[in-house]
């Protein structure tokens, strides 16, 4: 890293419009380079196109052609032919790109010594990423790419030395790339030039937007369309129970004018196929989805469904559209009998394939009156799980939770009690509760007994703002952590989550009530993700919170922006931390791959 010369790459993607790279006339690089600070005027601009749209780029400098995407290929070549030691990759639509954050992004690739450095939080069109030469000589080459280098980096993020920048204001809420290829972001960018006078730096973006809205007024991001007010429960959660009468179907004509609307407005947007039926019950379901799809301006699409008609046709029909398709499953009981209790028939058996292992927690000592011992509620838990197993083939696992308010002796006594049925069913170990009033640096005596009885166990902790919860949770011994939020933007504590493998239980809805955060813009999952967390979803409390894991799914997937690869990473992630044993776990990896 003794080299501290920075190359700047400008990247045009393929077949793009050449008007996207003008903004008030100007041609964008150009614009950018004039604006560079004292620091970066010597370093040497190069613009990347597909040699197909070399003719129209030409003359706007060193134009360098490719023959395919970013991918390990491209970037050994560049580095060759530039002999630079780091290079900006900043994409060439980027009209409202900040130098200033250029500057500090590089500054912290630097000081740290990275090989790569992205921001998470900013939008595409704000800033870049730091790709170092000494990166590319770890990797081999491959005969087919697939994925760009940023990807590959991405999916991979524990095997290089990768920095994360991060920049107030958050406005991912906003759902803004500020790139001027996308028609939504090209006139929200105009509107926002036409009212300052001047390019606005990113950190006046979130006043200048909060005190002018309308300037974001421009058409929808996202669309939740019902397609039918058709169901065959009769779910105790479900809205229809106050509707006077059943929606009737959509028709194809309706629908098709809707898409041609949003077409007008030209906007890249997500659509939602739900409301308060099962879209899979429309005779034209198939071919509404179809019709959808073949959008352009659909970045991705969501189907809500119970998942009584998601036979091996629908497997086929996600598996042709999986890359923009996003299936959410609302499965609601663990037998038969809980299943039908909430939907209001009994068709568990011919959904409950969606699930493949559940654990469930709980605290015993909530549940001893009238004489009754811990190991008799958790033994009466246990045949309940079991009974559930056998009928529907479902995996468990049953954690046991010491409340904090307790008296710690009595924790200690329950997990001796308890010991006998680890392994039998029990799987691990928890502690729940007021971690404020109740800290974790109070509980050494009882995890230190919890170690030597050989319990896996996690630990509700950095909820309520203390990550030092989290910090000594880890230093006594717990493979997973409840929550986690504290961790963000925390460096030291994301690096000993990270060096200890630990699994992080983000419980996003549960979150937002309990004010551990303020809004899903701020929900740091995607931040969690990139750091390369073991993060997973759960539901804490259902009942309490009023929520379900397709809930929650759809959730993080709408306003956390996460795509079917994210998704599944988290699915992956899930069963790495699972307090399973490795014969359940060899099943359950085998279903999922």
């Amino acid at each position: 890293m003794g080299d501290q010369r920075l190359d700047l790459l400008f990247y045009i993607d393929e077949n793009a419009e050449k008007s996207h790279f003008f903004f008030d006339g100007a041609f964008i690089p150009h614009r950018i380079k004039s604006d560079l600070p004292p620091t970066f005027k010597d370093s040497p601009i190069h613009i990347s196109c597909h040699e197909r749209d070399l003719e129209s780029f030409k003359e706007y400098g060193n134009v360098i052609p490719r023959k395919g995407m970013d991918d390990l290929k491209f970037w050994k070549e560049l580095f060759s032919l530039t002999g630079a030691a780091h290079i900006a990759f900043i994409h060439a639509d980027s009209p409202f790109f900040d130098t200033e954050i250029l500057e500090e992004i590089f500054e912290l690739h630097c000081e740290f010594l990275a090989e790569f450095t992205f921001s998470e939080n900013l939008p595409q069109g704000f800033a870049c990423e730091i790709i170092s030469a000494a990166l590319l000589k770890q990797l081999p080459d491959f005969e087919e790419e697939t994925l760009s280098l940023s990807q590959v980096i991405k999916k991979n993020i524990n095997q290089f030395d990768v920095e994360l920048y991060y920049k107030s204001p958050d406005i991912r809420d906003k759902r803004l790339s500020f790139s001027n290829s996308s028609p939504r972001d090209g006139v929200i960018m105009e509107n926002l030039f036409q009212l300052t006078g001047k390019i606005p730096k990113y950190t006046d973006m979130g006043g200048l937007i909060g005190e002018n809205p309308g300037t974001l007024f421009i058409g929808p991001s996202y669309v939740e369309v019902e397609i039918t007010g058709r169901s065959r429960f009769d779910c105790i959660f479900s809205y229809r129970k106050a509707m006077e009468n059943i929606h009737e179907d959509m028709t194809m004509e309706t629908l098709s004018e809707l898409l041609a609307g949003l077409r007008e407005m030209g906007n890249k947007y997500t659509i939602c196929f739900g409301g308060s039926g099962d879209p899979m019950e429309h005779p034209d379901f198939y071919a509404m989805t179809e019709l959808v799809l073949k959008e352009n301006l659909v970045e991705r699409m969501i189907l809500e469904t119970d998942g009584l008609l998601a036979d091996a046709n629908f497997k086929n029909f996600f598996e042709k559209h999986r890359d923009r398709l996003i299936v959410i499953f609302n499965m609601n009981g663990y037998d038969g009998k809980t299943y039908e209790s909430i939907h209001g028939h009994d068709f568990f058996d011919r959904v409950h394939d969606n699930i493949i292992y559940v654990e469930v927690r709980f605290a015993p000592l909530l549940s001893t009156g009238n004489g009754l011992s811990a190991y008799e509620v958790c033994e009466a838990v246990l045949d309940g799980l079991s009974e559930g197993r056998a009928l529907t083939g479902i995996d468990f696992g049953m954690i046991v939770c010491a409340m904090r308010h307790h008296n710690i002796e009595d924790s200690i006594q329950m997990a001796r009690q308890l010991r006998d049925l680890l392994g039998y069913g029990l799987c691990a170990f928890d502690i729940a509760g007021n971690e404020a009033a109740y800290p974790m640096s109070g509980f050494a005596p009882l995890f230190s007994e919890i170690k030597k009885l050989d319990y896996p166990f996690t630990a509700h902790a950095g909820e309520c703002g203390l990550a030092q919860n989290i910090v000594d949770s880890i230093n006594m011994g717990a493979g997973r952590i409840g929550h986690g939020i504290a961790a963000s933007k925390n460096k030291e504590v994301i690096e000993l989550c990270k060096r200890h493998h630990i699994g992080i239980e983000m419980c996003p809805t549960s979150n937002l009530q309990t004010k551990a955060v303020s809004s899903m813009a701020s929900y740091p999952i995607s931040e969690f993700i990139a750091e390369g967390l073991l993060v997973t979803i759960n539901t804490d409390n259902r009942t309490v919170s009023g929520t379900t894991m397709a809930d929650e799914m759809r959730l993080v997937a709408s306003d956390c922006s996460l795509d079917t690869d994210m998704l599944r990473k988290i699915s992956r992630n899930s069963i790495e931390v699972a307090f399973a044993d490795d014969s359940i776990k060899e099943k359950l990896w085998k279903i999922l791959l």
